[in-house]
């Protein structure tokens, strides 16, 4: 599921489509993340979750 969450973008981007993916969706996936997984790409999940994009 985090794949396609992920990735799903470079394939909408490019055909131009408005493709996002549902906000409890992606929180599912970031709030399953562990602390091993964050350290590997990177993020800081510190901040709290935009409202809206």
């Amino acid at each position: 599921m985090g794949r396609d969450m992920i990735h799903g973008p470079d394939i909408t981007v490019a055909l131009g489509l408005d493709r996002r993916v549902p906000e409890d969706r992606v929180r599912v996936l970031l709030e399953s993340a562990d602390a091993r997984t964050l350290k590997f790409f990177g993020a800081d999940l510190s901040e709290p979750f935009p409202t809206s994009v």
